[in-house]
Formats: structure tokens, C-alpha cells, sequence
């Protein structure tokens, strides 16, 4: 008898692990004889398991910035399937593990998810006096489903400055790889195309393209502290081109704007304003005069049709610009003079508009939410995101050490820019990646407010036994 069969009948479990090897080898190799892209589908398969058995958050985060509940086609597998149902599925036993398993309450975000409890109520209240409730309820659908199960199961996992570098770092990874796979699409845009990867439409891939920039800026701080500068120019000169091209070739203008003044204010709060500053005025001057001097940069500019960063907002009504805006926000203080403290309902809001668009919003989150809730919702939200920018100014205040400062830095910029991105785009589903980092955002002030009075108590306590010596 051989060495191995010995083994496994003296240890059961080697025994299961040994047939079941077995097993994969030839399941993987029948496979090969039916097609060849069967055994790396499988290979990768396999791999993402105990990648998720290690990381539990990553198989969330890809669910969360798909952002499709139902069947989605574009992400189709076969059979009726399509990736992101298999993401939906798999985050159920790691919701369920990680509430089984939650050990301290401390740093769990209880104002955001009350407040998206709450909001969630509330839009489904609004599916009983909607004219739009086929569209309404892929609202309800997407915060009952994804929304309210990721907030929840961040809260629960993220506990300490570890975990939301761990989260962050996914983040950035996951966002490195959509900026690939869109600047390999960008030679496949016509006719005027943006440029958008399974994320969403062009808007929510730009402005995760800014999320993903901004990401790697606070990382490339952490290096750089750590005394590994050469490492984190390299990665900053290396990734910052991409991430910008592909905004740009989205063709949204206010993720690009939100994302200037958030990296200025991160530049701000670790103390390099005034040098970027400096290089920002340099670059511009080359460019302003490159582009007098140069008449392929005049051409270039005029003739770049994938992108609608330089078409005129003025001319294009109903197509995400300016005019459209203007319209969209008159059209909607009439709705709100019609119903004030009710709203028109979940989805209601374009009943009345006569447009070609299938899911019709006024891109603004306060407008949506008090045009379709009332002004009620509306001070709610309000009070809620002024709460939140008084905890994210204390979280900078607190004397943190080094690193979590940045890292604190680098959530209060992701907010902002958020904020700032759902003022101008998408509805409150396209919204949704903002309530992703306002709660990594109140948990960070959460654990650095128990962080500082930890160091307080323990300067104190050394106060003490000096004096006491």
C-alpha cells in the first residue's frame, strides 16, 4: 500500500481533501475537452472564492459598484445569469456571518444607516401615490438590495483604521481596473460615444475614475511618509494620466470639477496646498501656451468628438449639460408648489415631461428628494449631511497620528467630491457609491474620536506618575 493511501486512512479529513482534489482535476479536465476558456473560467472562479473567504469586503465593493440587482446583460454569463446575481448571492452568507459574529458597537454608524432606514421607508411609502411606479420601485429594489446590505455589512466589518485602509486599498484596486478596461474601450467610441465600463452609465464611471485618482493620491501620501517617495511618484506618474483620460473621454464636466477642488482640499489638509499650487499655475502656463504656439493642440481640442467635455452646455438640452439643468430646476419648483409636503411620489418626478429618456430625473439629490418627498425628507437629508460636515471637520481637528490623518484626509476628499458629483448628475442609485463613504467617513471620526481619548488618557496617566516620581 502506498504512502498516501496510508495517510489518508489514518486521517479522514486528508482523505476529503485528497478526493477532492481528484475531483477538481478531472472535472477541470473534462471541461478542457469542451472548450478551452471552461478550465480558466473555473481557475478564476475558484480564485475569487478564497480570495472572498480572505477578503469578504472585496466581494461587496464589486457588488456595490456594479450597482444591478436583476439581470444585467452586459454582464451576462449565460444561462439566464449575470455576474453581478452571482455578487448578490455570495454577499448574503457574509452579511449574515458578519452579524453573527459582531463583537463591539463603538465605531458602528448608526446615524447614516438610521438615516437610509429611514429614506428607504419613506420612498417605499412613496410607491402608494406615485405616477411612475414601475421606475419607482427599481429604487426601493436598489436600497432594500444593495444599499441598505452594504452599509450595514461595512458597518459592521470596519472597526478601526486597518479596516477602512483595507477597504480603501480595494477600492483603489477595483477602480485600476476599470480605468484598464476603459482605455482599452476608448478606441471602440464613435460618433460622439462615452466612455463607461460595467460600473453604470459614463457619469458613475467618471466618477469613480475621481474616486480611484483620489484614492491612489492618499496612498501615494502614505508612502511617501513611510520614506518610500520614489515608490509613490511612480505610482502617482504612472496611474494619474489614466484616470484622467478616462474621465475625460466619459465626457463629464462635474466629476472633473468636484475632483480640482477635492484634491485641493486634501492638498490642504496634509499641508502641500501652496505647492501644488505652484506646479498647478506652471502646467497651465505650458499648456495656455503650448496651445497659442501649437496648432496640432488647437485641432486636438476642436476635433476630439468622444468626448463632451468642450461641447457647448447651451446646445444640448435633455442631454446632461447647463440647459438642461436650468430646465430641470425650474420645471421642478412647480412640483414642489404642487405638493410640498408629500412630494410626487418615488420616480414621479418626470410623469408630467414629455422627453425621450427612460429613467427621467433632475439630477440634484436635494431636488429629487423634495420634489419626490417633500420638504420634510429634504430638511432631514439636510440636517443629516450638516451633521456629518461638522463630525468630518472635528475628524481633521483630532490629533491623530500620521497616517490615520491622511487616511482621514483622503475619506473627508472621497465625501466631498461625492457631494459635490450628485449636486449635478444621477439619481439617488447612481448616487449610491456617496453613502458607500459617508459611512466609512462617520466611522473613521467614530474610531479616531475613541483613538484621541485613548492618547488622553494615557498622556494623563503619565502626567500622573511623573508627578507622583
Amino acid at each position: 500500500m502506498s504512502t498516501a493511501v496510508r495517510v489518508m486512512l489514518r486521517d479522514p479529513r486528508q482523505a476529503s481533501l485528497w478526493l477532492l482534489a481528484g475531483a477538481s482535476v478531472v472535472a477541470v479536465a473534462a471541461l478542457a475537452c469542451v472548450s478551452p476558456m471552461w478550465p480558466a473560467c473555473v481557475l478564476l472562479g475558484v480564485a475569487y472564492l478564497l480570495a472572498m473567504v480572505r477578503y469578504p469586503e472585496l466581494n461587496l465593493i464589486l457588488y456595490y459598484i456594479t450597482g444591478k440587482v436583476g439581470f444585467e446583460e452586459r454582464l451576462a454569463l449565460g444561462w439566464g445569469v449575470s455576474g453581478n446575481q452571482i455578487l448578490q448571492l455570495l454577499c448574503i452568507p457574509c452579511l449574515a456571518l458578519a452579524i453573527a459574529t459582531r463583537a463591539d458597537a463603538r465605531t458602528f454608524p448608526k446615524a447614516t444607516v438610521a438615516f437610509l432606514v429611514t429614506f428607504t421607508i419613506i420612498m417605499t411609502v412613496g410607491l402608494l401615490y406615485t405616477g411612475n411606479p414601475e421606475y419607482g420601485a427599481t429604487k426601493v429594489t436598489g436600497y432594500l438590495l444593495l444599499v441598505l446590505p452594504g452599509v450595514l455589512y461595512l458597518g459592521i466589518r470596519v472597526r478601526n483604521f486597518e479596516g477602512l485602509q483595507k477597504v480603501m486599498l480595494m477600492l483603489l484596486a477595483t477602480t485600476v481596473i476599470m480605468m484598464v478596461m476603459g482605455l482599452r474601450g476608448i478606441t471602440q467610441l464613435h460618433d460622439g460615444a462615452r466612455l463607461a465600463v460595467f460600473g453604470g452609465g459614463s457619469i458613475v464611471y467618471a466618477r469613480l475614475m475621481g474616486t480611484g485618482e483620489l484614492l491612489l493620491l492618499t496612498f501615494a501620501t502614505v508612502l511617501r511618509h513611510d520614506g518610500h517617495r520614489r515608490l509613490a511618484r511612480l505610482g502617482v506618474f504612472c496611474f494619474t494620466p489614466g484616470f484622467l483620460v478616462s474621465m475625460y473621454f466619459a465626457g463629464s464636466k462635474g466629476p472633473l470639477i468636484a475632483l480640482l477642488v477635492s484634491f485641493l482640499t486634501f492638498a490642504l489638509l496634509n499641508r502641500f496646498l501652496r505647492r501644488t499650487l505652484l506646479w498647478a499655475g506652471v502646467i497651465g502656463i505650458v499648456l495656455a501656451g503650448a496651445t497659442m504656439r501649437s496648432r496640432t493642440l488647437q485641432d486636438a481640442a476642436t476635433l476630439v468628438t468622444a468626448s463632451r467635455i468642450f461641447l457647448d452646455p447651451r446646445a444640448n438640452i435633455s442631454k446632461g449639460s447647463y440647459g438642461s439643468r436650468v430646465d430641470f430646476f425650474q420645471y421642478s419648483s412647480g412640483l414642489v408648489a404642487h405638493s410640498p409636503l408629500l412630494g410626487v411620489g418615488t420616480g414621479g418626478w418626470g410623469v408630467q415631461r414629455r422627453l425621450f429618456e427612460e429613467r427621467i430625473y433632475p439630477h440634484n439629490i436635494f431636488v429629487e428628494v423634495v420634489c419626490e418627498y417633500g420638504l420634510g425628507m429634504a430638511f432631514l437629508m439636510a440636517a443629516y449631511f450638516g451633521w456629518l460636515a461638522w463630525r468630518a471637520y472635528s475628524l481633521t481637528r483630532i490629533p491623530l497620528p500620521r497616517r490615520q490623518h491622511i487616511y482621514a484626509s483622503g475619506l473627508v476628499a472621497c465625501v466631498l467630491f461625492w457631494f459635490m458629483s450628485v449636486q449635478v448628475s444621477g439619481d439617488v442609485i447612481d448616487n449610491r457609491n456617496l453613502w458607500l463613504f459617508l459611512v466609512l467617513l462617520e466611522i473613521a471620526t467614530r474610531v479616531g474620536t475613541h483613538v484621541a481619548r485613548e492618547n488622553q488618557a494615557g498622556s494623563i496617566a503619565t502626567g500622573t506618575l511623573i508627578g507622583a516620581a
